[in-house]
């Protein structure tokens, strides 16, 4: 496409379901505004959901993001937590958020039968929060024990 540039470096337009879109790259990560009800059936974390086009304090606020390579986490560029060997239910949870796009929650991506994924995850979030290093995010469930939150801890 003429004009474009790579992740990071500007803004394209691209036709998005009967209007016209502006997408911002960020971090390597797309952020795509379009018409209200418009729809981006390619990205299975917005295919059921109509995307806005207003920039929310959501979309503007910064996010984590999970280094899949080194295994680390980070939330500001402060590194939040280094992932050892073995630790496979926390790193399935990281990385459906950051599939998504950290947004505020996912459902859990944990593999298995309701009842013996309870503990799993309950575990896997206790980990998540515990010994965290410098930056700090806070991980929790919603009350119905399948819906996972996050949440920047400042200072």
């Amino acid at each position: 496409m003429p004009g474009k540039r790579e992740a990071g470096q500007g803004w394209r337009g691209e036709d998005f379901g009967g209007g016209t879109a502006i997408k911002a790259a960020s971090h390597g990560k797309e952020v795509v505004l379009a018409e209200a009800g418009g729809r981006r059936a390619d990205d299975p974390c917005l295919a059921d959901s109509p995307v806005m086009a207003v920039f929310s304090e959501t979309a503007l606020r910064e996010v984590p993001v999970y280094d899949k390579k080194r295994r680390e986490l980070r939330f500001q560029g402060k590194l939040v937590k280094r992932l050892r060997q073995g630790a496979k239910n926390v790193e399935r949870i990281l990385l459906e958020f950051d599939e998504c796009g950290w947004e505020p929650s996912i459902d859990d991506p944990l593999p298995g039968p309701a009842y013996a994924r309870a503990d799993r995850l309950h575990n896997a979030l206790k980990r998540l929060n515990a010994r965290q290093k410098e930056g700090r995010i806070r991980l929790f469930l919603n009350g119905n024990g399948s819906t996972i939150l996050w949440d920047g801890v400042e200072g």
